[in-house]
């Protein structure tokens, strides 16, 4: 991966700053649901199967969405798909506090999955048009941060709102938020034209989206990936869901002091995105690499999760958000840098839905197991085995994704 030392101009700057703010605020908008679950279970006489199906209805619509909508976003305008996403994220968020029932709650929510999908992809896709060299490894680690703006923004604010003025503030406001945002978007953002990616002195390679999968070689090795993508997905999803459980259980701060701890939680797993943003510098630009030696981390990490069970709970809470904050680390290479190098057969969106869609359908999965491996009696060693299974298994198919990467495939997706 080339560097560039020439400095951003402003139409970049812009658009980079749009593209945060905008999937900043379909954080707001999904992660609001955890804060009020308690409320609306409260008021609402919810049963834990029904608060269940809610909020794992986003995660197979956002799923499907993203086979979907990454295949739109090589053929559609970034600037129609996101303001579309958004208005109607807004729109189920505006509804959700009036609905009285499980059902329709369910609904919206899935609703909102499968229309937040339509904006990562494409606005993958965008910054490889825009962007090239070191430049675009800055504008995609940039587009990481969103994660903790989201997360912090998403937990403190909801938190704030809900004691001032009620659990249905913390749907409404965000949506306002989204709904302002949307005309900043329709006036700032360009409208671009169809992407000239493909490199003309690829003449190897057939022009198109569809070249790719008419490569017997990229597709195998693309099928590898999502299979990681898969494991990622299973092991992050379940970590974000059961951490707070585990806190309580082990019962090691106090309340107030727990609240402190789920704020930082995102601002370490952001150190874990510096990380890896660190290492894919180490390794000249070597994506593959750096996510092999980042799950090599990660395996190590939590296998000492494993044995500090029997030690102490202090370093299971420890290595606990160290495996967590490396899943988060390996995160933006699969959603940004390896799609990008496929960027040549201008699919960059196609590829990014792909591996978002695994990661997941990786997450959905994770939440049915999970809880099953923890059963009533909140078996927690079981489930570290768990993870450790899964990442001991995707380490076995890093190796083979790097072989198959250095000895066959490097010129083509370089």
């Amino acid at each position: 991966m080339k560097t560039s030392s020439v400095p951003f101009s402003t139409a970049q700057k812009k658009l980079l700053c749009l593209c945060m703010i905008a999937y900043s605020c379909t954080y707001f908008m999904r992660v609001n649901l955890s804060v009020a679950l308690p409320a609306i279970a409260d008021e609402l006489v919810l049963s834990s199967s029904e608060l269940g199906g809610l909020s794992s209805a986003f995660f197979w619509t956002y799923a499907i969405g993203q086979l979907i909508n990454g295949w739109l976003g090589d053929r559609l305008p970034t600037k129609f798909m996101v303001l579309f996403g958004l208005l109607i994220s807004a729109l189920t968020n505006v509804l959700l506090p009036f609905c009285s029932s499980a059902g329709p709650m369910i609904v919206l929510w899935a609703v909102n999955g499968l229309f937040q999908s339509m904006l990562w992809a494409p606005m993958m896709r965008t910054l490889s048009m825009h962007f090239s060299g070191e430049k675009l490894v800055f504008a995609s680690f940039s587009m990481s941060v969103t994660l903790v703006i989201g997360y912090i923004g998403a937990w403190a604010g909801s938190t704030v709102l809900q004691n001032l003025f009620g659990w249905k503030m913390i749907f409404l406001a965000p949506a306002l938020l989204a709904l302002v945002f949307c005309i900043v978007w329709i006036f700032l953002f360009p409208l671009e034209k169809k992407s000239a990616v493909v490199s003309a002195t690829s003449t190897s390679v057939l022009s198109g989206n569809s070249a790719l999968f008419h490569n017997t070689r990229l597709l195998g090795f693309l099928i590898l990936i999502l299979g990681l993508a898969v494991s990622l997905g299973m092991v992050k999803e379940s970590i974000n869901v059961w951490l707070p459980s585990l806190i309580t259980e082990l019962d090691i701060f106090s309340a107030k002091s727990s609240v402190f701890i789920y704020i930082c939680i995102p601002l370490i797993n952001f150190l874990g995105i510096l990380f890896s943003r660190a290492m894919i510098g180490r390794l000249q630009g070597n994506v593959y690499r750096t996510v092999h030696f980042v799950w090599f981390i990660g395996l190590c990490a939590v296998s000492l999760l494993m044995a500090s069970f029997w030690i102490n709970n202090i370093l299971v809470l420890l290595f606990l958000v160290l495996v967590f904050s490396l899943m988060f680390a390996l995160t933006p290479l699969f959603t940004s840098f390896i799609p990008l190098g496929f960027r040549k057969w201008d699919c960059v969106s196609t590829v990014t839905g792909l591996v978002d869609f695994a990661i997941y359908i990786g997450a959905a999965l994770s939440s049915v197991l999970s809880g099953f491996i923890l059963g009533d009696t909140k078996n927690w060693k079981a489930l570290g085995g768990f993870w450790t299974v899964v990442l001991a298994s995707g380490f076995v198919l890093n190796i083979v994704v790097c072989r198959i990467y250095r000895t066959i495939l490097r010129e083509e997706l370089e």
